[in-house]
C-alpha cells in the first residue's frame, strides 16, 4: 500500500460520514462485478479524515485511466460525453424516485426493527444510483473545458471579453434548484414591497413554508446539515429586501437567456460544429454536476425519519449513526437493542480520526491506533503557507473586488459570513448558498468550470476564482484581499482581523 500513489480528488471542508463513503465503495465493487453499469470504476479509492486535513482520493493511475476512458469515448463519438450527461441525469432521477418510496414509509414506533433494516438497504440503493457516476464531472472538468477556453482565446485577445464570453458559454443551460429557489424568494420580496408587507405577515410565512417544502433539501449536503425551514429562510429574505433586487433580477433573467446568448456568440465567433458540441456538452455537465449535488440533499431529507428512528433506538445521534458501516447498523438492528457505551464511544471517535480504503477489491476501515499508524505512514501534513502574498486560479465568474476573508470549512461556518466578505473554501456546495449570496467574491481550492462554485457564482453574478489549490491555507479570517477574478488572481492587501 505504501507504494501506491494517491491523488486527492475532492475536499469539502469536512469529511463525509463513513456510511456514505462505504456506499460509494460498494457501488464500485458492484460495477466491477457486473451488477451495475458505468463507464469506469475506481479500483483504489479512499477517504482520510484527520480533522482539518481530510479528503477523498483515488489512485493516480485510476485517475489517469478514468480520464483516458472519457477521452476515448469522445474520440469515437463527439456527442458521447453529452449523451453521458443525460444518462447521469437519469441516474439522479432514479435515486430520487427510490428516496420518495422510502419517504412514504412511516419509520417510527411501532415500526418493526426489520423494517428499519429494509429501509437502510433501500437508502443505500437510492444513493448508489447517484454514486455510480459521481466523479464523471470531476474527470471531465480536468480536460474538457480547456478546448473551449482555447477556442475563445484564438478569436478574442482582450482578457475581459474572454472572461465575459466564457461566463456565458460555461453557464447551465437549464435552471438549477438553487436558481429556482432564488427566483421564488426574489418574487416574494417584490410582492412584499408592492403590498407593504412586513416579514411577520401570515402570507409571508405561508409562502416561505411552501418554498422550504420545495427547496428545503438545499440546506443538506451528502447527509450533513438540516433542511431549510421558513425560519431559516427569513434572514435571506431580509437580505433580498435590503439589497439591489433589480440587479439580482437582471442576473436571473440573464441565466434564462443562456441558450439564445450562446447561439448568438457561437454564430458571431464562427465556432465549428465540433466546438459547438463541446459548448453544449459543457453546459449540460454544468447542470448535471449541480443537479447531482442537490440530489444528495434531496435523498437525505427523504431518509431523515428513517435515520432518526435508527439513531433513537440505538441511543446515539444521527451524526454518529452516519459514522457506522452498513453491516454494523444492520447487526445492531438485528439485536433489537440500544448500543453499548463502549461501542458508542468507538463510533463517536471516528469523526476526525479515520481512513476508509478500497483496495484490491476489499474495504478496510482504519480507526484508533491503527488509523494513527496509517496516517503517519501515508499522509504528509500540509505546510501552512501564510507567507504567500498572491494566488492564481481559474476565472469562473469575472469581476474585481476587495474585502475581508471569511474561511468556510463546513456548513456550521455558513452563518459566520457577513455581507461583503470574501468567501474562501476548499469547495462549495448547495448548503453554502446563503453565504454565497452575501459574499463579495468566492475563492476555492478545488474546481474548474463545471464545479459548484463556478456554476452558482455565474448565476449570482459574483466574482469567483476556482482551482487555487491552497487558498484556505494561504489566507486567514479577517485578512484584506483583492480578488481580480477576471485575471484569476487573489492578492493580500493587509491583515485586518475582526474582534
Amino acid at each position: 500500500m505504501a507504494n501506491l500513489e494517491w491523488e486527492v480528488i475532492a475536499e469539502r471542508g469536512r469529511s463525509h460520514g463513513i456510511h456514505i463513503i462505504e456506499i460509494v465503495m460498494e457501488t464500485y465493487l458492484e460495477i466491477a462485478s457486473g451488477k451495475r453499469k458505468s463507464e469506469y470504476t475506481a479500483k483504489q479509492y479512499r477517504q482520510v479524515d484527520a480533522g482539518k486535513q481530510n479528503g477523498r482520493g483515488m489512485g493516480s493511475r485510476d485517475v489517469q485511466q478514468y480520464i483516458d476512458t472519457l477521452k476515448e469515448m469522445e474520440k469515437k463519438n463527439p456527442n458521447a460525453l453529452y449523451e453521458l450527461a443525460l444518462t447521469s441525469e437519469r441516474d439522479v432521477e432514479e435515486g430520487k424516485r427510490a428516496a420518495d418510496a422510502i419517504a412514504k414509509e412511516a419509520y417510527a414506533p411501532p415500526s418493526e426493527w426489520s423494517e428499519l433494516a429494509e429501509g437502510i438497504e433501500l437508502m443505500g440503493n437510492a444513493f448508489k444510483a447517484l454514486t455510480q457516476r459521481c466523479y464523471h464531472y470531476l474527470m471531465i472538468n480536468k480536460f474538457y473545458p480547456d478546448s473551449v477556453s482555447q477556442a475563445i482565446a484564438q478569436r478574442i485577445s482582450d482578457p475581459h471579453e474572454q472572461a465575459r464570453i466564457a461566463n456565458i458559454l460555461f453557464t447551465c443551460s437549464k435552471p438549477t434548484g438553487i436558481r429556482k429557489e432564488k427566483k421564488e424568494l426574489l418574487m416574494l420580496a417584490q410582492e412584499m414591497k408592492k403590498n407593504a408587507w412586513d416579514i411577520h405577515r401570515p402570507e409571508v410565512h405561508e409562502r416561505l413554508t411552501a418554498i422550504a417544502e420545495q427547496y428545503g433539501a438545499l440546506g443538506i449536503y451528502v447527509m450533513w446539515g438540516e433542511p431549510f425551514t421558513a425560519e431559516t429562510l427569513k434572514p435571506r429574505l431580509k437580505e433580498l429586501l435590503e439589497s439591489d433586487r433589480e440587479k439580482m433580477e437582471q442576473a436571473l433573467n440573464k441565466q434564462e437567456r443562456v441558450l439564445q446568448d450562446t447561439e448568438d456568440i457561437m454564430k458571431k465567433l464562427k465556432f465549428t460544429p465540433e466546438e459547438a458540441i463541446r459548448v453544449k456538452t459543457i453546459q449540460e455537465w454544468a447542470f448535471e454536476a449541480n443537479n447531482r449535488d442537490e440530489a444528495y440533499g434531496y435523498i437525505t431529507r427523504q431518509c431523515i425519519p428513517l435515520l432518526n428512528e435508527c439513531a433513537r433506538r440505538f441511543g446515539i445521534s444521527r451524526h454518529d449513526l452516519l459514522e457506522m458501516r452498513k453491516h454494523e447498523i444492520l447487526k445492531q438492528l438485528e439485536r433489537k437493542e440500544k448500543m453499548g457505551e463502549a461501542f458508542q464511544k468507538q463510533i463517536a471517535a471516528r469523526d476526525g480520526a479515520h481512513a476508509i480504503v478500497l483496495e484490491n477489491g476489499r474495504v478496510h476501515l482504519y480507526e484508533g491506533a491503527e488509523f494513527q499508524a496509517y496516517f503517519e505512514k501515508e499522509m504528509k501534513l500540509e505546510e501552512k503557507m501564510h507567507h504567500m502574498q498572491e494566488l492564481r486560479g481559474q476565472t469562473a465568474s469575472p469581476g474585481s473586488v476587495s474585502g475581508n476573508v471569511r474561511l468556510i470549512h463546513g456548513i456550521e461556518d455558513v452563518p459566520k459570513l457577513e455581507k461583503g466578505e470574501i468567501l474562501v473554501a476548499t469547495a462549495t456546495m448547495p448548503a453554502y448558498v446563503p453565504a454565497m449570496e452575501k459574499a463579495a467574491a468566492i475563492v476555492t481550492n478545488e474546481g474548474g468550470q463545471l464545479c459548484h462554485a463556478a456554476i452558482v457564482s455565474r448565476e449570482l453574478g459574483v466574482p469567483c476564482i476556482v482551482g487555487t489549490k491552497m487558498a484556505t491555507h494561504v489566507f486567514q479570517d479577517g485578512e484584506r484581499v483583492e480578488v481580480d477574478a477576471t485575471h484569476g488572481v487573489v492578492r493580500k492587501l493587509s491583515v485586518q482581523r475582526k474582534s
